[in-house]
Parts: structure tokens; C-alpha cells; sequence
């Protein structure tokens, strides 16, 4: 008569927090993954280990006091810039497991600055062509404005002009450049 009254659920799953000590970082800088984690029922969890995962790199660490984790993760100096996430995974001695992210920003940092010339010998009247680009730490261009200036065999402003990167620009020298070296 009295069939299928109550229903129980057997779960494995761990509740797992994760977060950051700072949202924006540079390259070769340290970030902070913590958290802490728990059993649906509140119950102590006897040995947790934790597994980070950063762009298919693993750290591993164990759960501390307090239910809690916490794990310093150096930076590589070529990281990309852009958002990154972290993967944070636990598992116990009884195979329960839980799993949540986390994000943080790497900053776009300049490393290098190349100039192209059409050419490095002029006589006066010629036309100089430039452009710049500058690069992050992966070699990904940045888009910014840089400022050509360029100053005569005496040191004096010839020319000066804000572009965007990647953007050629023109000078044409004058008929009574003086000669020498020019300085870019």
C-alpha cells in the first residue's frame, strides 16, 4: 500500500570557495589562490587535496586548518595578458569531490618598441616614412599612440607627431637639412 514514501540522496560532492589576493597582476608577480571547503552537511573533512590548474600548469597543496587553503602561484614572465582562470579542484580520503574558479587579469606590459624607416640614408628634399610598434611581454602588439620626434644633426626638434601604432607617418627633410647624424 504504501510505496516510494520518502527518498533519500547520497552525495559526494564538497562545496568549494575560491578567490584571489588581487584581480590585476603583471608578469613575474605573485597571486594568491584561497579558499575554504566544506560537505553539504557541515561535516570535517579529514584530508583534503587540493589541485590549481593555470593554463595547464597544476599546483597542489592540501587543505589546512579551518577546512581552508591557501597557495602563492608565481607568475611566468611570458604570461599572455587578458583574463586568466584558475580551476580549483578538491578531493578527500573518501573520494568526495568539488570543484569552482576563480579569474585575474594580466596586465599588458611594453617590452619592445620597433621602428620601421623606408630607408636610413637621405639627401635633403627626400621623404622619410615611419611607423612604430610596440610589443607586451608575449610579442603581441599593443595598440596605443607612441610620439615620433625627430631631431636634426644639432639636437633641434625637426619633427613631432603623436600616431597610433602601426600607423606610418611622413617627414619630408628639408631642402637645407643640415647634415649629420639624425636622431630618431
Amino acid at each position: 500500500l504504501f510505496e516510494n514514501i520518502l527518498s533519500l540522496e547520497i552525495t559526494d560532492k564538497i562545496g568549494v570557495t575560491a578567490e584571489v589576493d588581487r584581480s590585476n597582476v603583471n608578469p613575474y608577480e605573485k597571486i594568491k589562490v584561497f579558499g575554504k571547503a566544506e560537505t553539504l552537511l557541515k561535516r570535517t573533512i579529514e584530508l583534503g587535496n587540493i589541485k590549481l590548474e593555470l593554463d595547464k600548469e597544476v599546483f597542489k597543496t592540501r587543505l589546512g586548518k579551518n577546512q581552508a587553503y591557501e597557495y602563492e602561484i608565481e607568475l611566468k614572465g611570458d604570461i599572455k595578458a587578458g583574463e586568466h582562470t584558475i580551476n580549483v579542484n578538491i578531493e578527500d580520503s573518501l573520494g568526495n569531490h568539488g570543484e569552482n574558479q576563480t579569474t585575474f587579469t594580466v596586465k599588458q606590459v611594453p617590452t619592445d618598441l620597433k621602428d620601421t624607416l623606408n630607408k636610413v640614408n637621405f639627401l635633403p628634399e627626400e621623404q622619410l616614412t615611419i611607423s612604430s610598434q610596440l610589443y607586451d611581454q608575449t610579442n603581441d602588439p599593443i595598440d596605443t599612440t607612441v610620439t615620433i620626434e625627430i631631431k636634426d644633426s644639432e639636437g633641434k626638434e625637426a619633427f613631432k607627431k603623436v600616431i597610433q601604432t602601426g600607423e606610418e607617418t611622413s617627414y619630408g627633410f628639408p631642402q637645407f637639412a643640415i647634415p649629420g647624424k639624425w636622431k630618431l
